[in-house]
């Protein structure tokens, strides 16, 4: 593949914003009769381009939600192209699916965010084989939300929360090497801070020829707020902060907006996306 080749992969990702959310019905962005979204995205105060994406679609009738947020690496904007290529790949692959399936269940979830991720995969990692540079890739954090439960993937450090009852819950573990080492216990949670590898992760989607989701399904309840964020809101930002923010703001708009703040008075040195949903 030459340069023009990876240039026309630019160019037809080049419609996925991190400041844009894309529904499938543009009267619904953020509310619907089952829950409500809200999602941001900035490049922060440091990163001169963001190399985040994200995106949601919703059914009309709300009872079908999918939403991602994706963290580009790579440099020199090809980790921004992949975060853009999964996700719109992403997209375009649900929109088959729920035109054709009436009822979908946990499993078929599951099954669509396995063959989604490899396939994706694949196909950014013939991209990065033709084209002989630096490869690209992206982190990746993906929910799927029906009427009684959430499915959810993930490579990578992108995270996935849920506040219920006033306790919040990390529902993905980041797969990175400070926190293989924290879990074998070479590590505590403040030295990874500040750890001179802290930026390494050991999955994603792109970059390696074979990657592996994490998938889990859990059950869902009214009530639930779920935040999905890439790592430059936790580099400068505390769980405890995330529950209270969470807990104490009336809809998704006003967490996002509160977190946001937080990252931006605190000197955000890193791209940021947060989305955040209300069951």
């Amino acid at each position: 593949m030459a340069e023009k080749d990876l240039q026309a992969v630019k160019t037809e990702t080049a419609g996925f914003s991190g400041k844009t959310a894309i529904p499938d019905d543009p009267h619904a962005l953020t509310r619907i009769d089952r829950a409500s979204i809200a999602a941001d995205s900035h490049k922060g105060l440091v990163r001169r381009n963001n190399e985040d994406s994200f995106f949601y679609a919703l059914d009309a009738d709300g009872s079908r939600i999918i939403a991602a947020v994706a963290d580009g690496i790579g440099g020199n904007e090809n980790g921004e192209v992949a975060s853009k290529l999964v996700c719109k790949m992403l997209l375009m692959r649900w929109r088959r699916l729920v035109s054709s399936t009436e009822k979908l269940t946990s499993q078929d979830a599951v099954e669509f965010l396995t063959h989604s991720v490899l396939e994706i995969n694949d196909a950014i990692f013939r991209i990065n084989d033709s084209y002989g540079t630096k490869p690209m890739g992206t982190t990746l954090a993906v929910m799927i939300m029906a009427d009684e439960w959430v499915a959810a993937a993930h490579c990578g450090d992108s995270r996935l929360y849920r506040l219920r009852n006033g306790e919040l819950m990390l529902l993905t573990v980041d797969h990175s090497l400070v926190n293989e080492l924290i879990l074998c216990g070479r590590l505590t949670q403040e030295e990874a801070k500040t750890h001179p590898y802290a930026h390494i992760i050991t999955r994603s989607v792109g970059p390696v020829e074979h990657t592996e989701p994490e998938i889990h399904v859990y059950d869902r309840q009214f009530g639930d707020r779920y935040l999905l964020c890439s790592d430059g809101l936790t580099l400068h930002v505390g769980v405890d902060e995330i529950r209270k923010t969470l807990f104490d703001s009336f809809e998704p708009s006003q967490a996002v907006r509160r977190l946001m703040h937080l990252v931006l008075q605190r000197g955000a040195r890193d791209n940021t996306t947060i989305m955040s949903v209300f069951a």
